[in-house]
Order: C-alpha cells, then structure tokens, then sequence
C-alpha cells in the first residue's frame, strides 16, 4: 500500500482521481502535493519533482479476508520494481 506522504518534506499528498493520469493504467488519476507541486503516478513513482523519490509503502496483510494496512512501517524505496504491486 502507498503511503500518502510526500517524500521530498512529509506533505499528505492526495490522490486525484479527475487529473490526468500519468501512467498508461487508466486515463485519470494521480497524486498532487499541494505543498510543493510534486506529483506522483498511482504506483507512487515520482514524474514532477522535488520530490527526490518514489513514495513508501507501508505492508499488507490478510486476516480472516480482510486487507490490512500497517501504517505504522514504512518500506523506503529508491524506484518502483513491478514486484510491488499487487495484480488483482
């Protein structure tokens, strides 16, 4: 799961769903730092910057079917690597 903070100086950055897209997924939807323009494509690589890399990820799980989410650690990462996100 991505973590919704910036990584160039802890913003919250929201997810967009009307933007335009900036990965080949789907035509809409991306993330915005509000604070310092960075943004972000949804598999968090980082295509506007000052943000100097890829958001975190925090740990999934499932339990009795249900998804859970540890936001309490954060998986620094320097790139996205395919073996990040989850197909469904």
């Amino acid at each position: 799961a991505l973590s919704q903070v910036c990584t160039h100086l802890g913003c919250v950055v929201p997810w967009k769903p009307d933007e335009n897209s900036e990965d080949r997924l789907d035509r809409k939807g991306r993330f915005n730092c509000p604070c310092h323009g960075s943004i972000f494509d949804r598999y968090g690589q980082v295509i506007v910057a000052p943000a100097p890399r890829p958001m975190d990820l925090h740990p999934i799980t499932l339990d009795g079917g249900k998804l859970v989410v540890d936001t309490g650690v954060f998986i620094r990462r320097q790139t996205y690597e395919e073996s990040q996100a989850l197909k469904v």
